[in-house]
């Protein structure tokens, strides 16, 4: 027998599921347009035009967001320090974001779910895809 929760959830999981028809071929990835698809391809499977960091290993899909990434994990100049942990951060914003971790605090909260975050630009990824159901999508 079926409850109105059993089927409130399965056409919310139905919904879910038939927004990202766009499949990685390669893994269980799931976009909602086919350029998210392409774009995803590129950074986690071509490996041809991946950048490797020569200092963390860390792969790149262009030499911009290696030298980002240099700039803001590797450099000497990383003057902001967590004071609970010790770990340092090239960027004001980022050790910020960090101490919120610590806290438990979630100061970034989703305008059609109400889902908080840490860091706003887990907000914004999820924003774009949240359908607005508390507990909304997030990818």
């Amino acid at each position: 027998m079926r409850t109105v929760v059993s089927v409130l959830i399965e056409s919310l999981l139905k919904g879910y599921i038939a927004r990202y028809t766009w499949r990685c071929p390669f893994c269980a990835a799931s976009f909602s347009s086919r350029f998210d698809v392409n774009k995803h391809l590129k950074v986690e499977h071509d490996t041809k035009q991946k950048i490797m960091c020569s200092l963390c290993g860390k792969a790149f899909a262009g030499k911009s967001g290696l030298d980002y990434h240099v700039s803001i994990q590797h450099s000497q100049t990383q003057k902001y320090h967590c004071q609970v942990c010790g770990k340092k951060f090239g960027i004001k914003s980022h050790l910020k974001g960090h101490l919120n971790t610590h806290v438990g605090v979630k100061p970034y909260q989703c305008s059609k779910c109400l889902k908080t975050f840490t860091y706003s630009s887990n907000m914004k990824r999820h924003e774009k895809v949240c359908d607005g159901t508390i507990g909304g999508s997030m990818i």
